[in-house]
């Protein structure tokens, strides 16, 4: 489950869809053909700029499923690696704070610490901007894929290898006027307050398109504010809630 309905929009549309996958929870547009395809991504005709709404379906044919995972809890051992409680850590979506003091650890060799995403195991460093000591205790928010069976099915719906809910109709549950949402598919390395004003990643961003995101808009990140923050995601409740503002397309 990917996607929660708090407050139902009272504009939703059954729209035709384009070829790309994604997740329900993941934000829409229009292509040129005017189907429904990933906000932001390279069959978006006006990159993040457009968005229409929010999927309520997925479209899984060949990209593994990602999903999120807030505030997990480890301690730094400088010693010996650290694993995560999963692997497949999707690249640049993690984000490391340090509990006592909140201070935000910084990647890389002479930095704090270091991440294999493919294993999920960090190495913390000694000396870096930190001053990490054993036994501090780190918060880490990321994201992961699903990749074996207990993990598509560990919150119990919906998980299922390439699973395709347009398959038939070619048309998917699009939610587009105001109404309130919760989601796993949003920037996992950036921390988010109630009333952050939320925008839609483009392609080149470092995890993909049609994410929801509390960044600046740039060059990865579209100008059009598609959303706000209704709640902060947390270790109990990994979803991020969101009130939809309807966008003039």
């Amino acid at each position: 489950m990917a996607l929660k309905v708090i407050t139902p929009s009272s504009n939703t549309g059954y729209d035709p869809v384009g070829s790309t996958d994604y997740r329900s929870g993941m934000v829409a547009a229009r292509n040129a053909s005017g189907e429904a395809v990933v906000c932001g991504s390279s069959a978006d005709p006006n990159p993040a700029t457009k968005p229409i709404g929010v999927f309520g379906e997925d479209r899984l044919t060949t990209a593994l499923q990602a999903t999120s995972q807030v505030e997990e809890e480890v301690t730094v051992n400088i010693a010996v690696n650290v694993a995560l409680s999963h692997d497949s850590v999707v690249p640049g979506s993690y984000r490391l704070v340090r509990k006592s003091d909140s201070t935000l650890l910084v990647e890389g060799a002479g930095q704090d610490y270091t991440i294999t995403p493919t294993t999920g195991v960090i190495d913390f460093l000694s000396g870096g901007p930190a001053s990490l000591a054993d036994g501090q205790v780190i918060v880490v928010t990321y994201s992961f894929y699903l990749n074996d069976a207990y993990e598509k099915n560990f919150r119990g719906v919906g998980y299922s290898g390439s699973l395709d809910d347009t398959a038939g109709s070619n048309k998917a549950t699009v939610w587009k006027g105001h109404g309130e949402f919760e989601t796993d598919q949003f920037v996992t390395s950036r921390s988010y307050a109630v009333g952050d004003l939320l925008r839609v990643t483009r392609s080149g961003h470092g995890m993909g398109a049609g994410l929801l995101t509390n960044e600046a808009s740039g060059t990865n990140v579209g100008a059009t504010v598609a959303a706000r923050v209704t709640k902060v995601p947390t270790a109990s409740d990994p979803f991020l809630g969101f009130e939809w503002i309807p966008v003039a397309a």
